[in-house]
């Protein structure tokens, strides 16, 4: 989290994508070729304020490979988020297609020109009384915003997302969320050469596990979150 993954305007230097050029250039390594000198070995990306797992291609074969499972769906990720309030069903399925948003072009809705299929599962693992609750997400695609965007339509946008919630997600009970409560828990995928199965997991990051600390002096608990 904190980290933008490629040079854009406003952010042409401390990105992943300068690090990962300096870390290959340095040791001798490679990186894939086919996202240009702007994105070398991005299959996929992150927002700056999300942590977690990514996977770089080292090959422009393991690239498209890569590339070729994230297309079809068939990448296993599993995402965890601290959101506003509690849904009522601790289940369910949301199918909102989104796309780039007719007046606000930097925010992604349902209010778009072009609206792509978008799919997320999620889970209530644990809650925070009324105030708020741990989410497993489970997005079946992987449009931009598609997790922040999802949740916000359930009436349950993820803390410190004040993009897509407002102010008042940036703070509970004068708990202040230093960004957006959002991870990259697991991520599993066929090896591109051996085709094995690899799966990757990275566990909660120290500073949601202080929010859900915080959280959990102010209400009684209810479940037990998952490590």
């Amino acid at each position: 989290a904190g980290l933008v993954v490629h040079p854009a305007p406003g952010h042409w230097a401390g990105t992943l994508v300068n690090a990962l050029l300096h870390h290959f250039q340095t040791s001798g390594g490679t990186v894939s070729t086919i996202g240009g000198k702007e994105r070398p070995g991005l299959v996929h990306r992150l927002d700056k304020d999300t942590s977690g797992v990514m996977v770089i291609a080292k090959t422009d074969e393991a690239h498209r490979g890569l590339s070729a499972q994230f297309k079809h769906h068939t990448i296993t990720r599993v995402y965890e988020a601290l959101i506003s309030g509690v849904p009522k069903k601790g289940h369910g399925l949301i199918e909102l297609a989104i796309g780039r948003d007719r007046k606000e072009r930097k925010t992604f809705s349902a209010h778009t020109a072009r609206p792509k299929e978008s799919v997320t599962e999620y889970k209530v693992d644990h809650r925070f009384g009324k105030l708020a609750a741990h989410v497993l997400l489970y997005p079946r695609t992987g449009r931009t915003h598609q997790l922040r965007v999802h949740m916000t339509s359930l009436g349950h946008p993820i803390l410190g997302d004040q993009t897509y919630g407002g102010k008042k997600v940036c703070m509970v009970e004068g708990v202040e969320i230093p960004r957006v409560m959002l991870h990259a828990r697991t991520l599993g995928f066929h090896h591109p050469s051996t085709g094995e199965f690899q799966e990757y997991t990275k566990g909660f990051p120290s500073d949601m596990e202080q929010v859900v600390q915080a959280l959990e002096g102010l209400t009684p608990p209810h479940g037990t979150r998952k490590s």
